[in-house]
């Protein structure tokens, strides 16, 4: 099968592709596989970062990049509670910038009627971060305010919907002046551009100080700027930080090692059946849509200037790849 794969050839390369033509379609061989046929695919930043950590490049050398899927049971191990012909979406190590990919039906749930099969790839790394990072473990209830940072980015243009769907009180948001409109399409009630502010700027200018139960900070990075010193005066006593990345490492140890600093979490995705369901409850319901920045054919053209435009940072909701068939 034609496939997207990890090439780098050391423990401490950097990330190599390559396009293949001939590597061999996978087989369910245990309880709960599934093969499907790909439709959709989106691609997440981790996807390319994973080589960034030693050893790791080695692991994954000769598996299709990605984890996001949609797609097509075409198999299953016996006793599943899929079915050839199964509508599903999820995510797998196993890769899926490839014609077919293995799954394990723990990790996957049936497709939401109302999404394109891209779209709906866009719904899992994405979708899952922000719902478990704002419900699991931000514990965001109805009527409560949350500021999100970064609301046009894939994780942000998601978590502002979900956040209006649990029936949030006041949304706030941090993101470019370009994508205002956006944003408030989604639902946000408050909108702060980061790019029209003068230096030395406060986030309390904006929104009210202790006024916010949860911030939620999609941007944060070793390679982005720092918002949590602007983002702490909003938030209200003992209320939770959460980031899904941060400039010090020795949070993701404490992460980790479960010894997180007070009042501040970083959410490492869980893939599930039950929070997908859920998602694709919301889809269905026409209370969560993915915003789709570009749609490319499946092509090694395309996987790499999918993977250069991610690394801007700067993109508008998600990238999406699908496969010839799909391509309509």
């Amino acid at each position: 099968m034609k496939a997207f794969i990890y090439s780098s050839k050391s423990f401490f390369s950097k990330t190599e592709f390559a396009f293949v033509d001939d590597l061999k379609v996978p087989s369910p061989t245990r309880k709960g596989d599934l093969l499907v046929k790909v439709s959709g695919v989106t691609i997440n930043p981790i996807d390319y970062k994973l080589c960034g950590f030693p050893f790791v490049s080695t692991y994954l050398r000769g598996r299709p990049v990605a984890m996001d899927f949609c797609g097509t049971v075409v198999s299953t191990f016996e006793g599943s509670r899929f079915k050839r012909g199964d509508q599903v979406f999820g995510s797998t190590f196993s890769g899926t910038l490839a014609e077919y990919t293995l799954a394990s039906e723990d990790k996957v749930a049936l497709k939401p009627e109302k999404l394109s099969p891209e779209a709906t790839a866009g719904l899992v790394c994405a979708g899952l971060t922000s719902y478990q990072s704002l419900f699991t473990t931000g514990g965001l209830q109805a009527g409560q305010n949350v500021t999100i940072i970064g609301g046009s980015g894939g994780c942000g243009s998601l978590a502002i919907q979900m956040a209006k769907a649990a029936g949030a009180g006041k949304i706030s948001t941090v993101c470019s002046s370009r994508n205002v409109q956006m944003v408030k399409d989604l639902g946000a009630d408050v909108v702060v551009t980061y790019d029209t502010q003068p230096e030395g700027w406060a986030l309390s200018s904006f929104i009210d100080p202790k006024s916010q139960h949860l911030v939620y900070d999609t941007v944060t990075s070793p390679d982005d700027f720092n918002y949590e010193p602007l983002a702490r005066p909003v938030l209200q006593d003992q209320a939770l930080y959460v980031g899904i990345n941060s400039p010090n490492a020795i949070d993701w140890i404490r992460a980790v090692t479960r010894m997180p600093r007070t009042s501040h979490r970083l959410v490492m995705m869980d893939a599930n059946s039950k929070d997908l369901e859920q998602l694709a409850k919301w889809a269905d319901e026409g209370k969560l849509t993915v915003p789709v920045e570009e749609t490319l054919t499946f092509s090694e053209d395309a996987c790499r200037s999918a993977f250069e435009k991610l690394k801007s940072r700067r993109t508008k909701g998600k990238i999406c790849i699908v496969m010839p068939e799909n391509d309509q």
